[in-house]
C-alpha cells in the first residue's frame, strides 16, 4: 500500500467544514445552491490532495465518508 503524504491542517479544516454541507447536495439543487457550491469545492480540494499524494483512504479517514465516494469524485 502507498504511504500517504500528510493532509495539511488548513485543508483538513476545509474538509471538516464542507462535508457537512456537501452531503446534503442532490440533483434538484440549483447550481448556485450552497449545498452543490461545497460539493464542488470538496470535490476540487480532493482532487488537488490525491494529486499531490495524499491516498484515497487518507481522504476517506480525513472526511468521514467511505472510500468509495472520495474515489467517484477524484475519478469523476
Amino acid at each position: 500500500m502507498r504511504k500517504s503524504a500528510p493532509i495539511p491542517a488548513d485543508a483538513a479544516a476545509r474538509i471538516a467544514e464542507l462535508v457537512p454541507e456537501a452531503r446534503l447536495a442532490r440533483r434538484q439543487h440549483t447550481v448556485d445552491s450552497p449545498k452543490v457550491q461545497a460539493s464542488q469545492e470538496l470535490t476540487s480540494l480532493f482532487i488537488a490532495l490525491y494529486e499531490s499524494g495524499v491516498t484515497i483512504p487518507a481522504l476517506a479517514e480525513e472526511s468521514g465518508l467511505t472510500y468509495h465516494s472520495v474515489a467517484a469524485r477524484i475519478k469523476s
